[in-house]
């Protein structure tokens, strides 16, 4: 029904200055953002198998409406108006897979896309409230994940893109330029523990000019590369570890 976005989740650490060994890791969950089509159920379609996007009629009304995925054994409810055969207008979407309940909209349609104000809760209990155009997350919107993760702030072609603040479960925080659901620009992460890292960032980490203030309130600034810092005597790693840095 809607290409979802998923999570590649992978591990990383705030971790403490200073030559000592590594101590008080506070790991946190952090993730680039994927386009990748989810099955509700079922074994998953070879590469080869994937069907094209196309329309799918609504029982009951036959009323036609967009599908951006198409899978076995699919069929779609529309509750709201039909207009030249397509949905139009407000209403409720409901997607079921062998008989069950899958992902469900209830916002605008027009000519059988989603267009306008929506809102769109996932089958694995994800939820986007927020613009749509053309059937994707386009504009400003509020992406809440079911394991407790928050994202709000601009869409582009379904993915972050822009200004936002993305909120973990665990009290973490980044707020500043995201790009094609990646942490990428000018902004500021704040952990939990309430260290900081405000600067520049590219493919998720900190890449470019910033400053580390940690939890004991030292301040590291300086040039970055992949979340490391060396500068003559100076070593620093921000979201990811100093082993990995080199050092």
């Amino acid at each position: 029904p809607l290409n979802r976005l998923t999570w590649d989740h992978f591990t990383i650490y705030s971790v403490p200055t200073g030559d000592t060994d590594l101590r008080s890791i506070v790991p946190i969950v952090t993730a680039c953002l994927v386009v990748a089509h989810v099955a509700a159920a079922g074994p998953a379609r070879a590469q080869s198998e994937v069907a094209k996007p196309d329309w799918i009629e609504a029982i009951r009304n036959g009323c036609r409406i967009w599908n951006a995925a198409p899978q076995d054994r699919q069929e779609v409810t529309w509750f709201g108006a039909c207009v030249n055969g397509s949905a139009e207008g407000p209403g409720r979407l409901q997607w079921y897979r062998g008989g069950q309940r899958g992902d469900h909209y209830e916002g605008d349609m027009r000519a059988g896309r989603m267009e306008g104000k929506g809102t769109y809760i996932f089958s694995n209990g994800d939820r986007y409230i927020g613009d749509f155009r053309a059937n994707s997350r386009e504009g400003q919107g509020v992406l809440t994940f079911y394991n407790g993760d928050r994202y709000e702030g601009d869409f582009r072609d379904g993915q972050q893109d822009g200004r936002g603040t993305y909120t973990l479960r665990d009290g973490g925080r980044y707020n500043g330029d995201f790009v094609a659901g990646r942490l990428e620009g000018r902004g500021v992460f704040t952990f939990k523990d309430g260290s900081s890292y405000d600067g520049e960032w590219k493919n998720s980490l900190p890449n470019g000019q910033g400053t580390h203030r940690t939890a004991s309130g030292q301040i590291i600034e300086g040039n970055w590369t992949n979340g490391c810092l060396k500068d003559g005597d100076r070593r620093d790693a921000v979201l990811t570890t100093r082993k990995r840095c080199g050092f």
